[in-house]
């Protein structure tokens, strides 16, 4: 006779962990990496001199990154092909006369007119098309072509006639933009948090960041275009960035004669932290040129909400750690990590128990894993410890009973204080004899 017989001990492993969002990798987008895969992760410089030639900008990249102390455990380098733009066709049966009208729309703006000149000179005005020229006879065909790097689209194709006048829309030639090798990354692995391309095309870098947006991630941008310094010029990327007060974008002014990849540097020093808990100013960067900037040119660049590389002090440090919006770096990088940190554990506890119930006791053990959570936020120094912050969560008696036959609770709410950081101070004093 066995012992299960007499002592029947069974146990339930509950060790089935959900996968957390890293926020410590960076991913550096490439036109010419040698691997059949679209992203390849590396923890040295040797996996990388596999691969790269110490000639390859993915080489120069990662040099920039790795070199930096504290260092990333492992960077990601991805592929994409070489950027190609797109082509559009618009064709007509015959030339346009009498009350003959095209309208088109293109990258969200309708262009209409009576003539084919004036319908190319309407879309060739449109923000990303390179050009847009009529062919003339015998196809009467107007062909529209992208800038590269940039995606366009072209749509809602009208024609108004008397004459008998028709016109087809057609796509012959798809771009291969930085958005298409972002797609075909994440489909293959999405675990990486922060983006630098190895090329400074306005763009690419504002196709990037237009893609970034609209995901839990950030995308550092370096730029080398003499207009970021100036206050009154409009066409450099961190002026279109602050204008789009995207909040995920990061853009460097940096005028090395040779590029020293600050912005992978940059990452490469700061990813290793934990998110939140150090500030992006004031950093000094293994293996970049410090810019000798006027007074003027620096006070441009950040009101640009741009970031400069410059001496102050007698050490090179990094300023002034913002996004394109003003915000600050490390605290758009904080609360994302806590967004996704409350969202793993939360999520963790419904898929480990047996099942939560829809109790008062049921709700505390969903804030306890809030409040777990938010004091971890104030242990790696992004929360405030004082004031201290609040949970508030329901009584079930007051959930409705429409809420509870879904198995939906809501109303549970917290208020912390962001603990910041000094960037500048003022003091003053008498002394006396």
């Amino acid at each position: 006779m066995g012992l299960s017989s007499i002592v029947d001990v069974q146990i339930t492993r509950q060790t089935a962990s959900v996968s957390q969002a890293g926020f410590g990798t960076m991913m550096i987008l490439g036109f010419n990496a040698t691997f059949p895969e679209r992203i390849r992760f590396y923890e040295d410089m040797d996996g990388v001199a596999t691969d790269f030639a110490t000639s390859d900008e993915e080489y120069k990249a990662a040099t920039a990154a790795f070199s930096q102390n504290p260092r990333p455990n492992r960077l990601a380098i991805g592929r994409a092909e070489a950027l190609t733009a797109a082509v559009y066709l618009i064709d007509c049966n015959q030339a346009m006369a009498g009350a003959d009208s095209i309208s088109v729309t293109v990258n969200g703006t309708v262009c209409t007119a009576s003539t084919l000149a004036a319908l190319a000179t309407a879309i060739d005005a449109v923000a990303g098309v390179a050009s847009a020229v009529v062919a003339g006879t015998p196809d009467f065909t107007i062909t529209i072509t992208a800038d590269v790097g940039t995606s366009l689209t072209v749509s809602t194709l009208v024609v108004t006639t008397t004459l008998g006048l028709t016109a087809t829309l057609t796509n012959p030639t798809p771009e291969k933009t930085v958005v298409t090798a972002l797609d075909a990354i994440v489909l293959e692995s999405d675990d990486w948090y922060a983006l630098t391309l190895t090329i400074r095309t306005l763009a690419s870098q504002m196709t990037a960041a237009a893609w970034i947006e609209a995901r839990r991630k950030i995308f550092f941008a370096r730029s080398n275009d003499a207009n970021c310094k100036s206050a009154v010029e409009t066409s450099d990327v961190a002026y279109k960035l602050k204008a789009a007060a995207y909040d995920r974008s990061v853009v460097i002014a940096h005028y090395p004669t040779t590029d020293d990849f600050i912005d992978a540097g940059w990452l490469g020093k700061m990813l290793p932290e934990d998110p939140g808990s150090a500030t992006f100013k004031f950093k000094t960067i293994a293996g970049a040129t410090v810019d000798n900037l006027s007074a003027s040119e620096s006070t441009a660049i950040k009101g640009k909400n741009g970031n400069t590389y410059e001496l102050i002090g007698g050490v090179n440090i990094t300023a002034e750690g913002i996004v394109a919006s003003g915000e600050f770096i490390d605290i758009i990088i904080g609360i994302d990590w806590l967004q996704a940190r409350i969202e793993e554990r939360v999520y963790a506890k419904l898929v480990q128990l047996k099942k939560i119930p829809f109790t008062d006791a049921g709700v505390a053990i969903i804030e306890n894993e809030l409040r777990a959570q938010l004091k971890q936020g104030v242990a790696v120094g992004l929360l405030a410890a004082d004031p201290e912050f609040t949970v508030t969560v329901p009584k079930v008696a007051d959930v409705s009973p429409a809420d509870k036959a879904l198995r939906y609770l809501p109303g549970i709410t917290f208020a912390a204080t962001l603990a910041g950081a000094v960037h500048k101070t003022q003091i003053r004093g008498t002394v006396s004899i």
